[in-house]
């Protein structure tokens, strides 16, 4: 008999595990994984355009370690689309005329660096409505040099970054490449336009603030109803704007970051600048 009892209680233990194991395994089963909450935690995290696959897969593995592989890919679609969605607003935003000083850092034969003062005028034209990248071109001027045009294409890449490469100015010769990284990028909002531009293929370092201009078609030759005119094309841009900002902020999942140097600008238009994370 005691050995009966001793088996008896055996099973009894043998079964009460399965029980508790079964019960974990229903746990892990009806884990939920909130997207939207990982979405706002990961880009609070790392910035409006993220970070490499490897960290990502990282980090998505230490804060959701029972999230299914399927919640991991609805995750990373909507990251890239999200990002995406960045890309194309911040191009909507370069697509036109801008225009102020630029100061460009460049080392002389001594081997010093130096730098000399221009206006510029940087006009952006997008290949399509939705899409992040196209053509310009630059109207550089001083009172030294005179003017000088060039054009250059232009992209947006996946990292936030504006990316420009100058035409040639003479065949066989390979363009000037220039890039404003995203951490470079100070502000980029509907009407102001600042940071810094680092040679690729070049020792160079441009320097500006640019403010858009608005389309001269809209204003009509110099009369008594200019002032008007400005006041009212403003109004009309600047709500333009607002619209589409709007609608790509419901499209997104989160609010973007507002400049350090724009503490007072409304955080209801969205501003590009690194300051995130």
């Amino acid at each position: 008999m005691k050995k009966l009892a001793t088996l008896m209680t055996a099973v009894v233990l043998v079964m009460m595990s399965a029980t508790m194991v079964s019960c974990g395994e229903s746990d892990d089963y009806d884990y939920y994984f909130d997207l939207d909450r990982a979405l706002t935690e990961y880009f609070n995290r790392y910035g409006d355009f993220g970070t490499d696959d490897r960290t990502t897969a990282d980090w998505f593995d230490h804060y959701y370690p029972y999230a299914s592989d399927y919640d991991y890919r609805s995750f990373i679609n909507a990251v890239n689309a999200d990002i995406n969605n960045s890309r194309t607003t911040m191009a909507r935003y370069l697509n036109g005329e801008w225009e102020g000083p630029l100061r460009m850092y460049f080392k002389n034969q001594a081997g010093q660096t130096v730098y000399t003062d221009y206006q510029v005028i940087w006009h952006f034209e997008l290949s399509a409505s939705s899409d992040v990248k196209g053509r310009g071109t630059e109207y550089r001027y001083n009172e030294d040099e005179g003017e000088t045009q060039t054009n250059f294409s232009w992209c947006v890449n996946g990292y936030g970054g504006i990316e420009i490469s100058y035409d040639p100015s003479q065949p066989g010769q390979d363009p000037v490449n220039m890039l404003i990284a995203y951490n470079n990028l100070d502000k980029l909002s509907t009407t102001q336009f600042k940071g810094t531009s680092v040679g690729v293929n070049i020792e160079e370092e441009d320097d500006f603030n640019l403010t858009k201009r608005l389309p001269q078609a809209i204003i009509p030759a110099r009369s008594a109803y200019e002032p008007f005119c400005m006041a009212t094309a403003n109004i009309l841009v600047a709500g333009f704007d607002f619209i589409i900002s709007w609608l790509d902020r419901i499209i997104a999942h989160r609010d973007f970051t507002i400049s350090r140097f724009a503490s007072t600008f409304s955080t209801t238009i969205p501003v590009f600048s690194p300051a995130a994370g």
